[in-house]
């Protein structure tokens, strides 16, 4: 949870460099967890403490996706037009321009 805070908080004041070392810390522990065996991955998942800190997870997670997106189109709208094409973003958006 804090290195998942740490990345939002990274998204938030636009700090690449914090961002990236919040993503490899947090691609670190997720390789922990594959080392756990899988009795040990099933007995913690069915704990309501465990369903409840992933919810949290995705909750911060769907945070994060989102600042970094607007981010994204404040940097895209602030950059010329360079002949891009109108694609559709996974949320339905759309990007670039019909010129």
């Amino acid at each position: 949870m804090a290195v998942a805070e740490l990345q939002l908080q990274a998204a938030v004041s636009i700090n690449s460099e914090a961002l990236s070392e919040a993503t490899a810390a947090r691609q670190d522990l997720l390789f922990e967890l594959r080392l756990f065996s899988e009795a040990e991955r099933s007995a913690f998942s069915r704990r309501a403490e465990a369903r409840e800190l992933l919810a949290q997870l995705d909750e911060l997670d769907a945070r994060s996706s989102t600042v970094l997106e607007l981010g994204l189109d404040v940097i895209n709208g602030l950059r010329p037009d360079r002949g891009a094409t109108t694609t559709y973003r996974p949320n339905g958006r759309t990007t670039g321009s019909t010129s």
